[in-house]
């Protein structure tokens, strides 16, 4: 009798993180654990850039106190969604208009520049004026190694 290998197929996680200071670091050492032991190492440094950007950005722009990290798991591929608990507004749409040299604003242009594809979703909230609003993005082995 041989043993086979256990077939690969796709994994969900969930991680919820609080909307603080150290709210990016938590998110980075989370996901480079994750795919470390579910054997993603190649994509590690895009995926802790990547997540620390949109971690950082609902921690600058949102009262939320609580982020949610859904982290899918596959062969070849990974994604990652960011969701807030609310937005006291509908947030202002993406600007790709981003000057190299100023010191903030690149975060979007990395998650397009890294990721094999990434979006953002928004959907009302039970509160009139407030939205949830999701930002994800999935990493995908073969294109991070051209």
């Amino acid at each position: 009798m041989t043993a086979s290998a256990p077939s690969r197929k796709r994994t969900a996680y969930q991680f919820v993180v609080p909307n603080s200071e150290l709210a990016p670091k938590t998110g980075r050492d989370l996901i480079a654990t994750l795919l470390a032991i579910t054997g993603h190492p190649s994509l590690i440094d895009a995926a802790r850039l990547c997540v620390s950007e949109v971690i950082t950005h609902s921690y600058l722009h949102t009262p939320t106190a609580r982020l949610h990290v859904d982290v899918s798991v596959r062969p070849g591929h990974v994604s990652v969604a960011v969701r807030d608990d609310e937005w006291p507004e509908r947030p202002a749409s993406v600007s790709y208009g981003v000057k190299l040299d100023e010191g903030r604003g690149r975060g979007f242009l990395l998650l397009s520049r890294l990721s094999a594809e990434w979006g953002v979703v928004t959907w009302p909230a039970a509160e009139e004026e407030c939205v949830h609003k999701r930002v994800w993005f999935t990493l995908d082995e073969a294109a991070s190694a051209a």
